[in-house]
Formats: structure tokens, sequence, C-alpha cells
């Protein structure tokens, strides 16, 4: 099931999506305050607020970016670096955006098929796969043929197109190394910011 927030996005705000995948119906439909994996196409999204809020210890954050690895990681507030750290975190990136930009045959759709380059990430870094014991082509036969019912009737171009894009964030993902996070960094994120004027009383 899903549950969007919708309201926001409209307004040029950040917004929330939550996704809970079952092998059996699924009767709450809600927020989530607790996830194993939490996506996100915005590169500042560290500037809305807290990205890894409610995700759990263990879990896997997967960011659009289109910087190397390592200076992803040194990019991240100090606090975040310190909580990913402290609740072993994987922590993984992918430029959906250029993906789709490459691979949309309509320029319009390139910010939706992010998300379907979004979607490949996820099925390759959650255990999905591995609790369905499910091989990586029975999962892609089942993308297609699930493209070719959602999108079938705008041409077999437009399918084509998704799972291409699907494929490339399954296969194009990368893992970020985490580094250290000096403790004067963290305790320095920690002190209240205190506006100054520069401007004569």
């Amino acid at each position: 099931k899903a549950n969007p927030k919708y309201g926001s996005e409209k307004k040029g705000q950040p917004t929330n999506f939550y996704a809970t995948l079952a092998p059996e119906p699924i009767r709450l439909n809600a927020e989530l305050k607790h996830v194993n994996v939490v996506l996100s196409p915005d590169p500042n999204v560290f500037k809305n607020g807290d990205a890894l809020a409610g995700l759990a210890d263990d879990g896997v954050f997967v960011i659009q970016s289109e910087i190397s690895p390592e200076e992803l990681w040194t990019s991240f507030p100090a606090e975040a670096r310190h909580a990913i750290q402290g609740k072993r975190i994987k922590v993984y990136m992918l430029d959906g955006f250029k993906i789709a930009s490459e691979e949309a045959s309509d320029p319009d759709l390139r910010y939706r098929m992010q998300g379907a380059a979004f979607m490949g990430a996820f099925f390759a870094v959650s255990s999905l796969m591995e609790q369905h014991d499910l091989s990586e082509v029975a999962l892609f036969e089942g993308i297609e043929a699930l493209m070719q019912k959602k999108f079938g009737g705008r041409g077999e171009r437009v399918v084509q197109d998704n799972v291409r894009v699907i494929r490339r964030g399954f296969d194009e993902i990368v893992e970020v190394p985490i580094g250290e996070v000096p403790d004067f960094e963290v305790a320095e994120a920690a002190l209240p910011q205190i506006p100054i004027s520069l401007d004569n009383p």
C-alpha cells in the first residue's frame, strides 16, 4: 500500500511518500514511523529536515547525487554522519536524473522517470528479492509485465523506456563509504545557531 502526502508539493515544498510491501493483504494504511529503506531523489534533502528520522538500525539510505561518494559523505551534516555510523545505516548514491535524462524519449518525463530509477535502486538494496527467493531475471520479467500493464496503451517505447531506467537504477547504484566523524564536528553541530547582525544600531 502507498500513502503519499498531497498538497505540499503543489507549493514547491518537500513531501514524503510511504510504501508498505507485504505478501498478504495490508489492513493498515498510514504514515510510517519506522522504515527499513529511505529513498531521496532530492540531493538537498538534509536542508529541509532530518532525512534519517525513523530509519531503522541497519537500514538503507539512497540519495540522488552526481558527485563522488567521498564528496557526498563529507557533504552530509555532522549529525547525519554521526547517526549513520551509530545506527549502522548503509548509504548508497544514484544519479537517477542523469539516467532518466538519457533514457526518456520525452524530455517532459525526465522528473517522473527519475523515480523509476530509484525503484530499481530499491530492489537492488532491499531484502525483498532475498526474502521471496526471487531471481534477477524473474524480477525484471515481473517489472516488464507491470510496465506493460500500466503503460502499454501509450506504446511499446514508453514501456521499454521505463524498464531501461529501472534496470539502470538497479545496476548503477553505488555504495558510499562511511568515513569518520570527528567528535568536535558533532559537538559544533549541536550548538545553537545565534544570528549576528553586522548592521549599525
